[in-house]
């Protein structure tokens, strides 16, 4: 999966931009998610003293409102971003916002008064300012989205690598470095997504609703384990995902009572 934001002060043409790339790449035969990073304190999409309201005030998290032509889940605290995306099954994640994520970005201006914005990880600039006359002088490349859509998707599909999983050397460090550094070589430097060690094997481990840093040979012992295993089935195929859900381990791997 593929993620990457727009981000800058509202009225600069943000959503327009997100419109369009959301557009050419369904257009690209893409699966697109998006996900809207918003502010205000007071936003929220259930009211006090509907139906949903008042289960969630009872107790449940999360609350999913059904509806005839859509489908609501609310959680009841702000979740991170690779939170929201562990639930997505998309080939990209257009976000809007989310100046500060470990991710690559494009900076929405109005004008060049606030490009100091721009951060390693900024890939260009997008918005009002792709008109400026000047723009040739800018340290970043400049597209605009309605006139120059394809040349920015294609730019995009280029420069934007699979999503790091976003750990510290602490949490990681399994290559020596950590995603932040990993990301501004692979953004900067050209370098290829393969620096990631943890990405390298097509093995993941979700507890809950988080994934855990695997070393590759712990992902190296479970492929062959499950692959193995399951090999001799009928109806597996070689080459396609796998997807194994284990819940109650607990039950059977209690400690001992001394």
């Amino acid at each position: 999966m593929k993620v990457f934001s727009v981000f800058g002060h509202s009225k600069t043409g943000k959503t327009t931009t997100i419109e369009l790339i959301i557009k050419e790449l369904s257009l690209r035969n893409y699966i697109v998610g998006s996900v809207k990073d918003i502010h205000f304190e007071s936003f929220k999409i259930d009211k006090d003293g509907t139906d949903t309201h008042r289960h969630s005030t009872a107790g449940a998290n999360p609350v999913t409102a059904l509806g005839l032509h859509e489908t609501d889940i609310m959680f009841r605290e702000r979740k991170s971003l690779r939170e929201i995306i562990q639930h997505y099954n998309v080939d990209w994640v257009v976000c809007e916002g989310f100046s500060h994520e470990l991710i690559p970005k494009f900076l929405s201006l109005e004008d060049e008064k606030d490009i100091e914005k721009a951060d390693d990880f900024t890939l260009g600039f997008t918005g009002k300012i792709s008109s400026n006359p000047n723009r040739s002088g800018l340290p970043l490349p400049v597209f605009d989205a309605t006139k120059e859509i394809k040349k920015l998707v294609d730019f995009i599909e280029e420069n934007v690598p699979d999503i790091l999983p976003g750990f510290t050397h602490e949490q990681c460090g399994e290559c020596g470095f950590d995603c932040m550094t990993i990301l501004r070589k692979i953004l900067k430097e050209k370098k290829d997504i393969s620096l990631c060690k943890v990405r390298q094997f097509g093995v993941k481990v979700k507890i809950g609703t988080k994934y855990l840093p695997l070393k590759p040979f712990v992902k190296d012992i479970l492929a062959r384990v499950y692959v193995g295993a399951l090999s001799s089935l009928s109806g597996f195929e070689n080459g396609k995902k796998i997807l194994v859900e284990i819940e109650g381990l607990y039950l059977n791997f209690k400690k001992e009572e001394d």
